[in-house]
Formats: C-alpha cells, sequence, structure tokens
C-alpha cells in the first residue's frame, strides 16, 4: 500500500510554547489513523498543518495525492443559518468537485441520516445534526484523504460516522480522525483507532506538545 500522508520532523511552536515537536506518521491508503490526546496535546494542530491552514516551524508534511483530494472536517463545523442542508452540501460539491452530479448530494446526506430533512434550514438544526452535515459536506466530494477532527462530537451512541471498512475501505481512501480518550473510551468497540498521542507530562512523548 502507498501511503497517502506523511509527516517527516514536524514542528510547530508559538514563540518559546511548543505545540509539535518531530512528528514521523505515515497514513496508508485505505487505513484509518487515530489520534488520541487530551486537550493542548497538538491535535489540531496537527490537523491544520496536514490541511495547509498553518505554517510548520519545522519539518515537513507530503502528501500522496492532489491538495484538492483532501477534505477536513473542523470539531465544530458552522454554515450559514438561512442555507438548507442540501443547499449546504451542494455548495461543498460545487467548490470541491462539480464534475460530480447532483445525485451525490443525496447519497451524500442518506449516508449520514439527514436525506429527510435535506429541505430544512440549518439554523434550525441541533448540535449533532450539524455535526452530521459537517461529515456530509466532507465525503460528498468523494476525497482520497479524509482528516477529522473530534468526528463523534455530539453525536448519541445510535449514530456514529460512515464506518472506516465502509466508505473508506470500498474506496481506497486513507483516513484520520482525532479524539479526546473519553470518546474513544466509548466508542471503542466501533472503530479501529491507532492510539500514540498521550498526555504531555509524558516525558518519552514530547512531541505531543
Amino acid at each position: 500500500m502507498s501511503a497517502v500522508l506523511e509527516t517527516s520532523g514536524l514542528r510547530k511552536t508559538y514563540g518559546s510554547t511548543v505545540a509539535l515537536a518531530d512528528v514521523d506518521l505515515s497514513v496508508e491508503s485505505g487505513t484509518v489513523y487515530g489520534l488520541v490526546g487530551p486537550n493542548g496535546a497538538g491535535k489540531s494542530t496537527l490537523i491544520g498543518l496536514v490541511a495547509g491552514l498553518r505554517r510548520p516551524t519545522g519539518g515537513q508534511v507530503g502528501l500522496g495525492v492532489e491538495r484538492r483530494r483532501l477534505a477536513v472536517m473542523p470539531d465544530t463545523p458552522r454554515f450559514d443559518p438561512w442555507l438548507t442542508a442540501h443547499e449546504v452540501v451542494d455548495l461543498a460539491r460545487a467548490m470541491v468537485a462539480p464534475e460530480l452530479g447532483a445525485s451525490s448530494v443525496g447519497s451524500a446526506l442518506s449516508e449520514v441520516g439527514l436525506a429527510d430533512v435535506a429541505r430544512r434550514r440549518v439554523g434550525g438544526f441541533s448540535r449533532g445534526m450539524l455535526q452530521r452535515l459537517g461529515i456530509a459536506a466532507t465525503i460528498v466530494s468523494e476525497p482520497e484523504l479524509l482528516v477529522f477532527d473530534e468526528p463523534a462530537s455530539a453525536l448519541n451512541r445510535r449514530w456514529t460516522p460512515p464506518a472506516p471498512d465502509g466508505r473508506m475501505g470500498r474506496r481506497r481512501h486513507g483516513g484520520m480522525a482525532c479524539s479526546s480518550p473519553a470518546r474513544v473510551e466509548q466508542r471503542r468497540s466501533e472503530a479501529p483507532w491507532r492510539s500514540w498521542a498521550e498526555p504531555c507530562s509524558r516525558s518519552d512523548r514530547s512531541w505531543c506538545g
């Protein structure tokens, strides 16, 4: 398998504060890489560097896919409240993958269980519904690399994000997801995780920031 994402010696500092120190990782095609750590461990910082939203202080980020084939969902997705769910996802499709037909919007909404409310304005959506809408807007373009920041946030246990061995496995995607230890304990049996982020007091994990 080829890597869709690799980092080498990745480092980010803010003045004298070290957010990340010498992170080396490799995410293979068709796999899910889970980042697990407490608040302040540097998970969101790493995602920002991978997404190109922040500049590293040192080290490198290497993508095995075109930049436009990378999709990132923040931990708290926000949308203009006057848009409908269908319009939100269709806008994401039009901006990133205009070659895909309108049917992809319905498919993405169905995959996250929002097909029945596709024409409702999102200003009246609950926090969990907004989280699922964010997932739909992320997957609608059929990216080759999916990066989620706290994808299970605000979701109840009756619904979980698309399974890694489903959408990602079928289409040979790679994926990275990060979460706090509490959420991982709740969903440990529902998805494979590779845990490597630890509290920063651990001297052998100095890179966690």
